[in-house]
């Protein structure tokens, strides 16, 4: 079996993001990288979007979620777009890597790594 994935780098995405009450009060500006398991060679087959996970989908899910909700920490943030995403889109995971410019004044961003499965999801 052929594990292909789909990669998302660099989406611009806003939220409302931070610890300090100024950073709830203004969008601030992330960087996400997602990826996630396709089958390639089902959507090849036919040359059709319906067989594969669209990524303009995810990417714009992605905006949205983070656009309506607010969070104090990147790892809120993480596991609940991770969990979003899982329920709205027929993958088996999902990866995130979300950038934050700016939190630390010597650094030039942090950032963090999460990923979640289908199988974690229906456990909780």
């Amino acid at each position: 079996m052929n594990i292909d994935m789909f990669e998302i780098k660099q989406l611009n995405v806003s939220a409302r993001i931070g610890v300090a009450s100024w950073e709830q009060q203004v969008d601030q500006k992330l960087k996400m990288d997602i990826i996630y398991p396709i089958d390639s060679q089902l959507a090849a087959k036919d040359d059709d979007i319906n067989q594969t996970c669209d990524y303009a989908a995810v990417s714009q899910a992605v905006i949205d979620f983070c656009a309506a909700n607010a969070f104090h920490l990147l790892e809120s943030l993480g596991v609940a777009l991770c969990q979003h995403l899982l329920t709205m889109f027929s993958v088996e995971w999902v990866q995130l890597r979300i950038q934050k410019a700016g939190a630390v004044l010597a650094a030039d961003h942090v950032a963090l790594n999460v990923s979640l499965s289908q199988k974690c999801l229906n456990k909780a």
